[in-house]
């Protein structure tokens, strides 16, 4: 239930130990903003969970196509170079996946080629292929790994976000 997660999520922010902004309608998030925040807070990780709303450079309206997607990607990269952070942020698959027990490739992520070249290291989730797993659990798989060794082996995980839940489990049927 998403009340739960935004409840949830309050909660944490109440705590300080996480800093939560959701820009307010028509109004745009953009790269000088998220630098700004980096620079005045100081965290060690910044989550970005939507790239396609952070505006680019002069744009008041959100990146839609893959340069501007590129700019943003390579934008997130240089803050958390010049500030010695770690960003993780999250991308949804297009539609030619339609299985979600299958991992999609980083051509088949929306805008992937875009965010990929910027990246590190790419992980993919998808669903468990047992049933009474789907709501429950997840699959993560690296894609990607740039300076670090490529994990081969899947890692799996009890995943209930709406109690805030996500954490490594043993071996999950796929």
């Amino acid at each position: 239930d998403g009340e739960l997660l935004k409840d949830y999520l309050q909660s944490v922010g109440d705590e300080q130990r996480f800093i939560i902004y959701t820009p307010g309608e028509g109004a745009s998030l953009n790269l000088a903003f998220i630098d700004d925040v980096v620079e005045t807070w100081k965290p060690d990780l910044l989550v970005v969970d939507s790239l396609p709303l952070i505006a680019t450079e002069g744009d008041t309206r959100s990146g839609k196509d893959w340069k501007e997607f590129l700019d943003v990607s390579y934008g997130l990269k240089n803050i958390a170079m010049s500030r010695n952070i770690a960003v993780l942020t999250a991308s949804q698959a297009n539609r030619e996946v339609t299985d979600e027990a299958t991992h999609p490739s980083p051509s088949q992520i929306s805008f992937g080629d875009a965010l990929g070249q910027a990246c590190d290291l790419v992980f993919s989730l998808a669903k468990p292929r047992s049933e009474a797993q789907r709501q429950t659990h997840r699959v993560l798989k690296m894609q990607k790994a740039r300076g670090t060794r490529m994990l081969e082996e899947n890692i799996y995980l009890e995943f209930d976000v709406d109690r805030g839940v996500i954490r490594e489990t043993t071996y999950v049927q796929n």
